[in-house]
């Protein structure tokens, strides 16, 4: 993840000083609904999207002394109804047997195809994609943040332990009709893992993880996507391009080389399949330079014949 960009939609959602009244009026929403204090009062870490529909999420400074955070939702659809909603006390999974709070600041609201899709933040690490429906009733709380739509499939980049020697990239994919969560990536037996792997082992410094309280597995270096989830919905195909980086001193990253995977994912028979292809062999391979060029030029069958 970008941890710049989370720390600049943060900070944009961090508005003091603006009141209730003003967001709703300079987007020319109807406040017949609030009460003049509820207006009047300031609110804080807010995501809008100024669209048809128009979309709020915040909270408000009359609610700071509650023992529990309230989110307040604002959902006005042009010329319909405006509806009013609340969140409280939502929660996600996040790893055995610990759950993270999804009740933060808000960083972003979209509706797409009838669903609301708004995003959280913990830390630069980690945060929650709730998903709602259109009367505002939450249907998913998802630990990470939504990269991707694909049909009727979330594609969530998981949340981590943020002060940690190493920041794997996890993959998910929700089915938002049943709303149901799938874990996609990393995947047992992963060739091009283990050819990482190979490189990072023979240079693996056991003092270094002694001191540092590394596991200094070769299997698990830092991961990250390199650019945006690409979709082809009429293929049924999404793919992403995963940059492997090691861990561990100075002298391991200089002799260990970044390496370059593309990953590609399709549902059939009801299970999800990939494959993994060196980003430098797209081109021979296929023609192609970029995951977006591959997932939107070939068919998913080609794609997962080719070795």
């Amino acid at each position: 993840m970008n941890r710049s960009v989370v720390v600049l939609l943060l900070a944009s959602s961090l508005c003091n000083g603006e009141t209730l009244g003003e967001v709703l009026g300079a987007a020319g929403v109807p406040t017949a609904q609030f009460r003049q204090a509820e207006l009047d009062d300031t609110i804080y870490s807010f995501a809008v999207a100024a669209s048809d529909p128009f979309l709020l999420a915040y909270y408000a400074k009359a609610d700071q002394g509650v023992a529990e955070p309230i989110m307040r939702l604002v959902r006005f659809p042009r010329g319909g109804v405006l509806q009013r909603g609340t969140l409280q006390g939502v929660s996600a999974d996040f790893a055995k047997d610990l759950k993270i709070p999804c009740i933060r600041p808000a960083i972003e609201i979209i509706e797409v195809r009838g669903r609301i899709f708004l995003k959280t933040h913990d830390n630069p690490s980690a945060g929650c994609e709730l998903i709602l429906d259109t009367s505002l009733k939450l249907k998913v709380a998802s630990s990470g943040w939504r990269l991707g739509l694909m049909g009727d499939y979330a594609i969530v980049r998981k949340s981590i332990v943020h002060f940690a020697w190493t920041h794997p990239t996890k993959l998910s994919v929700i089915d938002l009709k049943r709303g149901v969560e799938t874990a996609v990536y990393p995947y047992p037996n992963d060739p091009l893992r283990s050819q990482f792997a190979r490189l990072i082992r023979p240079h693996i410094n056991m003092d270094w993880c002694r001191v540092n309280n590394h596991s200094c597995d070769p299997m698990n270096p830092d991961t990250n996507p390199a650019g945006d989830v690409a979709v082809n919905e009429s293929t049924g195909i999404f793919g992403v391009e995963i940059k492997f980086e090691a861990w561990g001193d100075e002298a391991v990253a200089k002799k260990v080389p970044l390496m370059s995977v593309t990953y590609l994912f399709r549902l059939r028979n009801g299970q999800w399949e990939h494959r993994e292809f060196l980003s430098s062999r797209l081109e021979r391979l296929f023609g192609t330079k970029t995951v977006k060029e591959l997932v939107k030029k070939y068919t998913a069958d080609y794609l997962f014949k080719r070795r």
